[in-house]
């Protein structure tokens, strides 16, 4: 399967109440994208922890974070990983 290497989000970027989670292999993650002009959110499961900002994932999407008409999904409730 292919792999991608997925940046991290930086705890201290987070708010207090935000849904975040130390990465763990094996387990599915929200993922920070770093896009000019456009706010995206990458989605997928982790295979390895690279270092402190990166992880090799698999099976992995990105959607604009901010989607107006479209319905909840079960990847909107994941988690943002963080290391």
């Amino acid at each position: 399967m292919e792999t991608t290497i997925a940046r991290l989000f930086n705890k201290k970027d987070l708010g207090s109440k935000a849904n975040a989670q130390k990465v763990e292999a094996g387990k599915w993650y929200k993922f920070e994208v770093l896009t000019p002009g456009q706010r995206m959110v990458g989605f997928g499961k982790v295979v390895r922890v690279i270092d402190e900002e990166h992880a090799e994932v698999e099976r992995y999407f990105e959607l604009p974070s901010y989607r107006p008409y479209a319905a909840s999904k079960w990847y909107d409730s994941l988690p943002m990983a963080i290391a």
